[in-house]
């Protein structure tokens, strides 16, 4: 098993999105590293619309809404879960 476990994988928007960090869009990664649970969440901002009629965003953000934690309780860098989210290196249970 790899160290990185994705549990839930899922996107919010509109009002649920508002709530959570006052924007439109975002999406939350829910599981563990190394053991440790973890809760992080790209913010997407700067919203325009494209020429085809779709929305899009011109950047994000990844924030951490529960930190993962090493065995002595410090914070996990949040990139050191994304470098291995966006390379696929994890299991999905």
């Amino acid at each position: 098993m790899r160290d990185l476990i994705i549990e839930e994988d899922y996107f919010l928007s509109g009002a649920d999105a508002q709530a959570e960090h006052g924007t439109n869009y975002m999406q939350r990664i829910e599981g563990s590293y190394k053991d440790s649970g973890f809760i992080i969440d790209r913010v997407y901002d700067g919203e325009y619309i494209g020429d085809d009629g779709e929305t899009y965003y011109s950047k994000y953000q990844w924030v951490y809404d529960v930190p993962a934690e090493d065995r002595y309780e410090n914070e996990i860098d949040i990139m050191e879960i994304v470098d291995l989210y966006e390379k696929d290196e994890y299991d999905k249970i």
